[in-house]
């Protein structure tokens, strides 16, 4: 019997959510209290990911749609995040429901 839970398997998982979605926990935060959201879109076209957190769901929806780069951010309560655009924007952000919209990338 081969076994799935091996850690080849969980760093492209790892890879996804916060690499190519961007989730991942400001350096000195505590519990997922201070995130940063940063998605690599690189030459996919879109993706979508979440993570279970001690303070609940994260979660990074993004795609690119006629020209525009289109974002969508759940943060949990107690937590705040910093979004950081792919055209260089940065956005300090409180918990809840956040959509984001830039015309131009400047990043890969």
């Amino acid at each position: 019997m081969n076994s799935f839970n091996h850690y080849a398997f969980g760093s492209v998982g790892e890879w996804l959510y916060g690499g190519v979605a961007g989730i991942a926990q400001a350096p000195d935060s505590v519990a997922y209290r201070e995130l940063v959201i940063r998605p690599l879109p690189g030459e996919l076209t879109w993706a979508r990911a979440s993570y279970e957190s001690v303070r609940g769901r994260i979660a990074v929806s993004w795609e690119r749609r006629g020209g525009d780069f289109h974002l969508a951010v759940t943060v949990p309560p107690g937590a705040s995040a910093t979004v950081h655009l792919p055209d260089g924007q940065t956005h300090q952000v409180p918990s809840g429901d956040h959509t984001f919209r830039t015309t131009e990338e400047t990043t890969a």
